[in-house]
């Protein structure tokens, strides 16, 4: 299954994205190094700073003795151990942090699957790990027995301490001869404190009598051991967003050409000869005939009245005969509005000059 590490830099400035590289491999290196899957070019990073292995479904980072460390979710991970890797994870290397997420295998770049079949087939895959019979294990983080893991049967006890003869043997001087048991029966997985000096811790809390639960964390003096239980439901993979659909541009459609105006058409050559060949007599007998008929205007004494004269007069005829056929009717609203409004003017003046 592969896995999605956005990196970003602490030291850019502005809204820069972060830098997304996916990576399907076993092992996987962070460094300054050119050979490393993900280069990190910082002269605070080591050439080789960090591994990611993956055993299974699961993924382990381990510090490979840097100069300047690494911190898991702003804890110091120490040189040599490992931690198991969850969805949102955040590894600081420098000034870089890693952000990790298991995906969803979707297939070759470029298939046409989509998001809602990828989801199913990561349903799936969580149902078969749920029936698989492959039971629950212990898996020793660090220290000699890193690596190494334990099986528990249903109705198995098993102790952890420091004498001979126990199931788990760590040689530690922090770890009591018989420090804690871890048994199994039909209700669970159960942590027992038997009575230890230096106590026991789950997922970093002290406790006395705990339930295991898949991907707890027990610390034994200072021995990380991992609870990994299959048959519970664990997180499941991010699925990645569906790339946008490409956009393929349109052709630039082609604006309507404009019709061309016709030409006029040139004046026939024999009307122009005939302008030409007008006397130049003629136009002075054409003013000679329009003062002529001036003249005869002034002497019959008689002024031309205009047309639109004669309308106004026209309109008070028209309205004296409305008036005469019962029109005066239709101003009774307008009076009886203007008589109201002469009495409350009234009114109002005899109040004023009382008061």
């Amino acid at each position: 299954m592969p896995i999605r590490l956005l990196v970003k830099s602490k030291a850019q400035t502005g809204n820069r994205a972060s830098e997304e590289v996916v990576l399907n491999e076993e092992q996987v290196t962070l460094g300054r190094d050119k050979s490393c899957n993900v280069v990190l070019n910082e002269p605070v990073v080591s050439r080789r700073h960090v591994s990611i292995v993956r055993e299974g479904a699961l993924y382990f980072v381990e510090d490979l003795g840097s100069s300047f460390g690494t911190r898991i979710n702003s804890v110091a991970l120490p040189a040599g151990e490992k931690r198991l890797l969850r969805n949102g994870d955040v590894i600081a290397i420098g000034p870089f942090d890693v952000s990790f997420d298991r995906i969803a295998d979707i297939g070759a770049p470029g298939s046409d699957e989509k998001t809602s079949f990828v989801a199913k087939r990561v349903v799936k895959d969580a149902l078969r790990n749920l029936s698989s019979g492959d039971g629950p294990t212990l898996r020793v983080m660090n220290g000699p027995l890193e690596g190494k893991r334990f099986e528990l049967h249903h109705g198995q006890e098993l102790v952890v301490g420091r004498e001979a003869g126990v199931e788990l043997v760590l040689d530690d001087d922090l770890v009591s001869r018989r420090h804690a048991t871890i048994r199994r029966d039909w209700t669970g997985t159960y942590l027992d404190d038997l009575g230890s000096r230096n106590g026991v811790r789950v997922n970093r809390k002290r406790v006395q009598s705990q339930p295991l639960h898949d991907r707890d964390e027990i610390e034994i003096g200072s021995t990380r051991i991992l609870y990994l239980d299959p048959s519970e439901v664990r997180e499941a993979p991010v699925i990645p967003d569906e790339p946008p659909p490409v956009r393929v541009p349109s052709e630039p459609k082609e604006s309507p050409k404009p019709v061309p105006e016709p030409e006029p058409e040139p004046e026939p050559e024999h009307a122009a000869e005939e302008q030409h060949e007008q006397p130049e007599g003629a136009e002075a007998d054409e003013q000679e005939q329009q003062g002529d008929e001036l003249a005869d205007d002034d002497e019959g004494g008689e002024v031309a009245v205009p047309a639109l004269a004669a309308e106004p007069a026209q309109e008070l005829a028209s309205f004296k005969q409305r008036m005469a056929n019962g029109g005066w009717k239709s101003l009774i609203p307008l009076l009886i509005v203007v008589g109201v409004g002469i009495f409350a003017l009234a009114i109002l003046a005899v109040t004023f000059f009382v008061m």
